[in-house]
């Protein structure tokens, strides 16, 4: 499960996604979490955190 929550924020980083509309286009194709399963993982409800999670990810 790490494994895919981390890929799921490099590849919001990698494709500048700004919001969580623009993240659940891509879920499929990239074979990502879910933005509620991010949420969780996350321990928050807003999408914008997530987002800047993403930005210290590498």
């Amino acid at each position: 499960m790490q494994k895919y929550y981390k890929k799921s924020l490099q590849v919001i980083q990698e494709n500048n996604i700004k919001n969580e509309k623009e993240y659940n286009k891509i879920v499929k194709t990239y074979l990502l979490l879910s933005a509620r399963s991010l949420k969780f993982i996350s321990g928050t409800n807003k999408f914008e955190e997530i987002i800047e999670l993403s930005k210290k990810v590498k």
